[in-house]
């Protein structure tokens, strides 16, 4: 039996730096789900793979927005520095809204 985990099982990008934490929290739920009474090994896999799917739809959502971030990354250089800095930490959505 193969459990994938980590990036092998949901790739994120590099930006977000959250590969290590993410493979340690599936390892977490895998071992959470084996261990859980009366169930089956069938059962904690597929119980593994519904929790950390619904886990990772919107880390991944944050890291395809860091993705297309750094993909423009020139075009967003042209403007006041305050802004830049801004948008380089708001990059994945995840910061409150901040007028300047």
């Amino acid at each position: 039996r193969v459990v994938l985990a980590g990036d092998s099982a949901h790739t994120t990008h590099f930006g977000i730096g959250s590969g290590t934490v993410l493979a340690v929290q599936d390892a977490i739920a895998l071992a959470d789900a084996v261990h859980a009474p009366g169930a089956t090994l069938a059962d904690a896999l597929d119980a593994y793979d519904r929790r950390r799917r619904a886990v990772m739809g919107p880390i991944q959502d944050m890291a395809m927005r860091s993705m297309s971030w750094f993909e423009d990354v020139d075009g967003r250089m042209d403007g006041d520095p305050v802004r830049v800095a801004y948008s380089l930490f708001d990059r994945r959505g995840d910061q409150a809204p901040w007028r300047y």
